[in-house]
């Protein structure tokens, strides 16, 4: 769901001349490791007894947050928009795979770590739009987009954690 949501999202932007194959380009390397990220994620989320693959990808998700900032060029300009849209919009992105997530995880016992990684997969729809969709500095993207993705993680493990289970097998 996270990876079909990006590349949708993505198509979206394309058709309407807000992201250009140029732009997909030159951020590729970025894109795919914010794409394996949402796969490792994902997998280690919902698939039974994968605990050492939900540490590799809460790794693989700071490395991406931290190249997000690292990689992130110099601003080109003012945003026309207030700096919390991306916040906003990195939310909304991410609601359907979030919502799918937290379907999958009824069918398990609690495990925080477990929620936490879904909602790190769910948050790279929002990240990987953001590389294509924003155009501000590094200092924004730590700010709202990592806080955006935090957000998410949060939010899914609170979420997960208040659902009660079909299930408590692992």
């Amino acid at each position: 769901a996270c990876a079909g949501m990006a590349l949708a999202v993505t198509g979206v932007l394309m058709v309407l001349g807000q992201a250009s194959g140029s732009a997909l380009l030159g951020r590729a390397p970025m894109l795919a490791l914010l794409l394996s990220t949402s796969a490792v994620c994902s997998w280690g989320a919902l698939a039974p007894r994968r605990r050492p693959l939900r540490w590799v990808g809460v790794g693989m998700a700071a490395v991406s947050a931290a190249l997000l900032v690292l990689t992130r060029a110099a601003p080109l300009g003012p945003s026309n928009l207030p700096a919390w849209v991306c916040t906003a919009g990195h939310v909304a992105m991410a609601l359907v795979p979030l919502a799918v997530a937290l379907l999958v995880l009824r069918w398990t016992a609690f495990d925080p770590l477990r929620a936490v990684v879904a909602g790190l997969a769910a948050g790279t729809v929002g990240a990987f739009v953001g590389e294509l969709a924003c155009e501000q500095g590094a200092g924004h993207v730590a700010a709202y987009h990592l806080g955006a993705w935090a957000l998410l993680a949060l939010m899914t493990w609170g979420l997960s954690k208040r659902l009660k289970p079909r299930t408590y097998a692992p």
